[in-house]
């Protein structure tokens, strides 16, 4: 099954994101964590980077990148993301 971008927000752009069903996205959903990791909007929502412990070796290059987000809040999940 495909997997839009719009899947990968409705999915982590919540008050309570629900992980698990997230990661069931696949990696189809890794370019649309990338490009949403990439933009210099408001920023993802810090649930898209906290989650991504669920694909960790492939989530290496988007928490990469939310690294040095310039939004100090994605740069925060992406650490904490990468210690647990």
């Amino acid at each position: 099954m495909p997997v839009s971008l719009q899947d990968v927000v409705n999915q982590l752009d919540r008050e309570e994101p629900d992980y698990a069903q997230a990661a069931r996205l696949g990696f189809e959903a890794l370019p649309h964590l990338r490009q949403l990791v990439q933009g210099n909007s408001p920023g993802p929502p810090p649930s898209l980077i906290s989650g991504g412990h669920h694909q960790r070796g492939r989530m290496a290059q988007v928490l990469e990148i939310a690294a040095h987000h310039p939004d100090p809040v994605v740069r925060v999940a992406a650490a904490a993301s990468q210690s647990t």
